[in-house]
């Protein structure tokens, strides 16, 4: 099933939650929820902004080859990495290239040693997270994913390169704990304020019950997960494929098959059709 067709179902059973402008967070100071239904929603957001991004880079791509155009794969397998830094190879390569091109490399990399390197690498972030929106949000968003890359990057040389480990089952642990720093940073992206996103991951952290949250309906948490089991699933057994190498690996039976699924997802969604979430930035 395609990204795109998979982030209308998940919208669309998202309807009662959903606001006007297609997010899956909602704030209700009479909504009191848990750690499982925090950790449940921030992971539904995070999905529908992949699968929303990813599915419509997907199209643009599509449409450029029937012109004769071939443009780089946008997404490879996100959720299938194995720490921060090698989420940035695979999500938003585009603007991740742009950033390293033209900021990071400019402002001297790691050139002129390890501590101008790391203010290097949050300074670049802080302006990843502004081009998303001018909100302190965003920047937020933007500083965790430095901080963690500058983390990562301690950890990775002072302590355990985990990158080297060749397990799968090692490397399914390690992407899976990589998708749950993703989610915690997502927060922020999505929180309209600060405390929003603060009682969101007191909620996470089994702080106390959290009065906003990203909301899935009682109804719609089975198929959540599902979804979002297939998903990562599906990244962390094709982490390894990058570019165009997926589709090699797929029986024409299995595209069809694959279409079909897409199309029925879409004609029998409930009808909800909000705008695409980066329609925002």
């Amino acid at each position: 099933m395609s990204v795109a067709s998979v982030s209308t179902v998940i919208s669309s059973g998202a309807a009662a939650a959903v606001p006007a402008d297609g997010s899956a967070l909602t704030c209700d100071a009479a909504t009191q929820v848990g750690m499982a239904e925090s950790w449940l929603g921030a992971s539904a957001f995070s999905l529908q902004v992949y699968c929303d991004f990813a599915g419509y880079s997907l199209c643009a791509i599509g449409v450029a080859l029937l012109f004769g155009f071939r443009f780089p794969m946008n997404f490879e397998n996100p959720f299938g990495s194995v720490g921060i830094a090698d989420l940035w190879t695979r999500w938003h390569i585009t603007l991740a290239s742009w950033v390293r091109d033209y900021i990071f490399t400019p402002l001297g990399g790691y050139r002129k040693g390890s501590a101008r390197g790391h203010l290097n690498l949050l300074v670049a972030f802080l302006l990843v997270g502004l081009w998303h929106g001018a909100a302190w949000t965003y920047v937020a968003w933007g500083g965790m994913h430095g901080l963690l890359l500058v983390g990562e990057r301690i950890v990775r040389q002072h302590v355990w390169d985990f990158a080297k480990v060749k397990s799968p089952l090692g490397r399914a642990v390690l992407a899976v704990a990589t998708f749950g720093l993703f989610t915690l940073a997502v927060v922020f992206f999505r929180a309209t304020s600060f405390e929003q996103a603060w009682s969101i991951i007191e909620g996470m952290a089994a702080l106390g019950p959290s009065a906003t949250e990203a909301l899935v309906p009682a109804g719609q948490r089975l198929l959540a997960v599902l979804f979002g089991v297939l998903i990562v699933a599906s990244h962390i057994r094709n982490a390894q494929l990058r570019g165009w190498d997926w589709l090699d690996h797929r029986s024409v039976a299995w595209r069809t098959t694959s279409i079909a699924a897409s199309l029925a997802a879409v004609i029998f969604s409930p009808g909800l059709n909000p705008a695409f979430l980066y329609f925002q930035f």
